[in-house]
């Protein structure tokens, strides 16, 4: 298959590279340089989730500092049954 690259540096891939590899509009390549080529390679975002013996675990980046489940859980029913008067 060939391509033309326009004056703008673009080219156009055909509708069915695009479906077999998934590539949506905003899809990222990563562009590789060889002496004799230019190979493009789909960049393939890690899911956050995977399923490991039957569980899912959660594989991404934790962005606030974790809370410690039991502090959580007092601070939740202490707000709950204070509401108004949690100040006294």
């Amino acid at each position: 298959m060939q391509v033309k690259v326009d004056k703008f540096g673009r080219m156009v891939l055909r509708k069915e590279i695009r479906d077999d590899f998934d590539l949506v509009p905003g899809s990222v390549l990563d562009v590789a340089e060889t002496p004799d080529a230019i190979v493009l390679r789909p960049v393939v975002e890690k899911e956050p989730l995977r399923v490991k013996e039957g569980a899912l675990l959660y594989t991404g980046e934790i962005l606030d500092p974790p809370m410690d489940p039991v502090e959580k859980s007092r601070a939740d029913r202490n707000k709950f049954l204070l509401g108004p008067y949690d100040h006294i």
